[in-house]
């Protein structure tokens, strides 16, 4: 029989960390400095152990000890990506050199770079200006299109360039102000997203879009008012396992989770899912046959994790 046969191959690291305490231990006896390497062996035993006895993550019940490898990796994926793999013009929505420009830009710092261009002119797709031997006078640069038809109470004439929807609760106040000035200095018109208004959208007068979209949490009558027993039925303590609980409750007008006696505030993204300013992941909250709130989903690394509502 071989090793692999009797311990697979997924144990190994725990196995090793066993077996490097119980070592570690016996060495001890000699020299009292082995007693850091069982220590710290042994620490990982348990959390080996740990992980093969617990029931919520499949992935840590397979692969004890290393799978904690797999989401350290997961957690700093982003910034691998950005620091080490990532060239100058890949990446969506921008790239690292329209990020660098706008930066510059924006400290008044000289953004011209000389002897020609970095990017590959002759890929396809690739998109070039030409002079015009025979120029045509243009009386208007400003573009615009007239929203709203003969039956409209109050057309608008709206610009061709304008700022997309971003939410208030995903930017500062500082932002939200510096976005709506350059609507104001460009005579465009800038989308509030699902935050709706506050005050730093009206401060220099730039044309706003307000987008309603999914209502207040989603907690809205038929006619569109606020509806507070769809708004308190987020509300409640869920439970994970016996002695595992999560508090939801309202402060007002916002939303807020307890978790390890901290209290975060949850901004929606949609009518049923929430993010955490500084946290991964998602919160999401799962609805019955009755439209009625029975469980709350943590959406993180790529799996779920569900609270159900108690009683």
């Amino acid at each position: 029989m071989t090793v692999s046969e009797l311990v697979p191959s997924r144990y190994y690291a725990l196995v090793g960390a066993i077996v490097v305490t119980l070592i570690a231990l016996a060495a001890a006896l000699f020299d009292w400095r082995w007693l850091l390497l069982a220590a710290a062996a042994g620490l990982a035993s348990a959390v080996g152990v740990r992980d093969l006895l617990q029931t919520r993550r499949a992935v840590l019940r397979n692969y004890p000890i290393l799978a904690h490898i797999r989401f350290f990796f997961e957690t700093i994926r982003p910034e691998i990506r950005q620091y080490l793999l990532e060239g100058d013009n890949e990446a969506v929505p921008f790239s690292r050199a329209q990020r660098s420009l706008v930066y510059q830009r924006a400290k008044s710092v000289e953004d011209r770079q000389p002897f020609g261009t970095g990017k590959d002119v002759y890929l396809a797709g690739y998109e070039w200006i030409n002079h015009s031997l025979r120029p045509v006078h243009i009386a208007d640069t400003n573009f615009r299109v007239m929203v709203g038809g003969n039956e409209c109470k109050q057309p608008y004439s709206c610009s061709v360039f304008n700022i997309s929807a971003m939410s208030f609760g995903a930017l500062s106040a500082n932002a939200v102000r510096a976005l709506n000035k350059g609507a104001k200095l460009g005579g465009f018109a800038h989308d509030t997203g699902e935050g709706s208004i506050s005050r730093y959208h009206r401060e220099y007068g730039g044309d706003l879009i307000w987008e309603i979209g999914s209502g207040y949490f989603g907690c809205r009558t038929p006619d569109g008012k606020f509806d507070p027993e769809k708004f308190a039925d987020f509300t409640g303590s869920y439970e994970l396992g016996p002695g595992q609980t999560r508090t939801v409750f309202a402060d007002g007008d916002k939303l807020f989770i307890e978790r390890k006696g901290k209290k975060e505030e949850l901004f929606p993204e949609t009518s049923e899912l929430f993010f955490r300013k500084g946290v991964e992941g998602r919160i999401l909250f799962r609805h019955d046959d009755r439209d009625k709130v029975e469980a709350l989903i943590d959406r993180r690394n790529n799996e779920d994790v569900v609270w159900r509502k108690m009683k």
